[in-house]
């Protein structure tokens, strides 16, 4: 594992051999969930070159698509499911960040959803980030398609806020 993320963290390296190794540490992702250090570290590896705007864009996609294959596992871990939430909802928040990184960033958040039924904040913000994406008739096409998709995906899980399950159908009409 920390021959992977070497390789993914090293920005001489072609984009192309990283992703591929972001890739396999998604199929190390069983194992990764059972050593919460290694997982932790993969993780906010992830995170740092997704987030880093000077990272190759097609390095920050393939951080956000790992996240997306260690979404099971972090479940079990709440401080790596928020701070991974939060990263990626400020992602989708941030109208000067390329489009198909929002997009990115919505994906990986579909992958978190089974996650965020048992955090109820997270989904709160989670539902009203998204919504936000879909209002926003400046918005790029493919990023409010997606984000609609991801709140039916979640609308089961907001039936213990009426109100919120709502707005987010009024939304989607």
């Amino acid at each position: 594992v920390q021959t992977l993320l070497g390789r993914f963290k090293d920005e001489g390296e072609d984009w192309l051999v990283r992703s591929d190794a972001a890739d396999a540490l998604v199929e190390l992702g069983s194992s990764l969930g059972g050593h919460s250090d290694l997982l932790t570290d993969t993780v906010q590896t992830l995170l740092g070159r997704f987030k880093d705007r000077e990272e190759d864009r097609n390095v920050r996609q393939s951080a956000a698509y790992a996240l997306v294959g260690l979404a099971p596992f972090l479940g079990g871990h709440p401080d790596l499911l928020t701070d991974t939430v939060q990263t990626l909802l400020d992602r989708v928040k941030d109208k000067k960040e390329d489009g198909d990184l929002r997009w990115s960033a919505i994906r990986a958040l579909g992958g978190l959803c089974p996650s965020l039924a048992g955090q109820p904040g997270l989904l709160i913000d989670t539902v009203q980030a998204l919504r936000d994406r879909l209002k926003d008739k400046g918005e790029d096409g493919d990023v409010s398609s997606h984000a609609a998709r991801i709140l039916a995906g979640l609308a089961p899980s907001l039936g213990g806020q009426p109100g919120l399950l709502t707005d987010t159908v009024q939304t989607l009409l």
